[in-house]
């Protein structure tokens, strides 16, 4: 069902402030609260959006016409809240509206609840705190504009076994600086990836969570925390040749550093609606590169360890399979998609299984492919080394390229090739 958003920014009884600044402009994990409502209902959803921006016009045209974020997006000023209400309901008259409040920040399965929600009969209020609300367009046509928004301002609050229960769908009034950190702190509860792995889940989000706060409320980009990311993780190259344990030790943990700062980069642009299709090219080339350079390091060391000349051979070999692989997943993201990021191409593999039998080498490698992940092999790699077992390291690392490269070719044949795709 189709959704549109109106959001007015006071009301005569309610102009919050926070600190002096009004609520819509206050920011909220260094986002303008106002950009959150707006970007949030339309990347969910919201085809459009009406804001009613009382005695803030210009401040709010202003916000619309510098933030790039905003730029092109299915925005329009109204008069008033009336006139924002009527001009939404009549775009659709079987569509719903999500009304929001100066000062309410809410989660992304809010919208999706305006839309789906079968409890929306008529117009309904979150609670008696909450300047949020909901309703039917075809309970507001043809009212005009008094009528309107006195129908929306005058909704009765919705029962509480009616609200969606999932940490997603946060409602956090910001009317004192303790509600914007809440805030901050309910955005940064939902952006860890689904597809992220237990590791990164439950230990490196220790660590890049608190960081990406820090971070949220200063202007640097995801491509700026990639940067440093990428150099935190080439810096275990010259630890790794040395072939010694503190060597070992260090190039193990600085490479576990890097995935876990891995993280901040993606937790910033999905934060701060910054997610754009060259910041995932750039992490996932930046990722690789550190992956290569640890391989040498990694085959450098064994042999300074061993003295043994076959590891540099095998060593090679093992830095051009992984380059192989790679080669083959970046062709595949170029060719048949329009993501920049190598778990597309996983997901594909598994989306043409649906429904289909599985081939047994592939069942089998599906079931331990979450240690070629970045997130569990760094943490193994870290403990291999910090127990001194560069040698194990160094084979565990060609028994993870062999197996990523034999699951993706028990795969491919339910993937699309090149030819097939032109």
């Amino acid at each position: 069902m189709s959704i549109r958003a109106v959001f007015f920014l006071s009301s005569p009884e309610h102009d919050p402030q926070v600190g002096g600044t009004p609520a819509p402009f206050v920011r909220v994990a260094g986002v303008e609260l106002l950009t959150r409502q707006i970007l949030t209902a339309i990347k969910n959803g919201a085809e459009k959006v009406w804001i009613a921006p009382g005695p803030h016009a210009e401040r709010a045209r202003a916000l619309l016409s510098s933030d790039q974020r905003l730029k092109d997006q299915p925005v329009e000023i109204a008069g008033s809240l009336g006139e924002a209400l009527d001009q939404a309901a009549a775009a659709d008259e079987g569509g719903r509206m999500l009304i929001a409040g100066p000062d309410v920040l809410f989660g992304p399965d809010v919208v999706s609840f305006a839309a789906q929600s079968e409890t929306i009969t008529a117009p309904v209020r979150w609670d008696e705190e909450r300047a949020l609300f909901f309703a039917p367009a075809s309970a507001l046509q043809g009212l005009g504009a008094d009528k309107a928004a006195e129908a929306i301002t005058g909704a009765q609050p919705m029962h509480a076994k009616d609200q969606p229960y999932d940490k997603r769908a946060f409602v956090v009034p910001i009317a004192s600086p303790a509600d914007v950190k809440q805030g901050k702190k309910a955005i940064f509860s939902i952006v860890t990836k689904p597809t992220s792995g237990w590791v990164s889940r439950n230990l490196n989000s220790k660590l890049s969570i608190p960081l990406s706060k820090f971070l949220s409320e200063y202007p640097i980009t995801p491509n700026m925390i990639t940067l440093l990311t990428t150099i935190v993780g080439f810096s275990c190259f010259p630890f790794l040749i040395r072939g010694d344990y503190l060597g070992t030790f260090m190039g193990g943990l600085l490479f576990q550093l890097a995935a876990a700062l891995d993280r901040s980069d993606g937790e910033i642009a999905r934060s701060k609606f910054l997610a754009s299709d060259m910041g995932e090219w750039i992490d996932t080339i930046g990722d690789n590169l550190t992956y290569i350079l640890f391989l040498i390091g990694l085959t450098i060391g064994t042999r300074e360890r061993t003295g043994h000349d076959y590891i540099l051979w095998i060593g090679i070999g093992l830095i051009v399979l992984a380059a192989v692989v790679l080669g083959l997943m970046y062709r595949y993201l170029l060719t048949h998609t329009k993501s920049g990021s190598l778990v597309a191409v996983y997901k594909d593999m598994e989306a043409k299984f649906e429904g289909k039998e599985k081939p047994l080498t592939y069942r089998i490698l599906d079931k331990i492919r979450f240690m070629g992940k970045r997130d569990f092999y760094s943490m193994l790699v870290f403990v291999l080394c910090a127990f001194n077992l560069l040698e194990l390291t160094f084979w565990a690392a060609i028994i993870t390229v062999l197996c990523i490269l034999a699951y993706l070719m028990s795969g491919k044949s339910k993937l699309p090739t090149a030819d097939a795709s032109a």
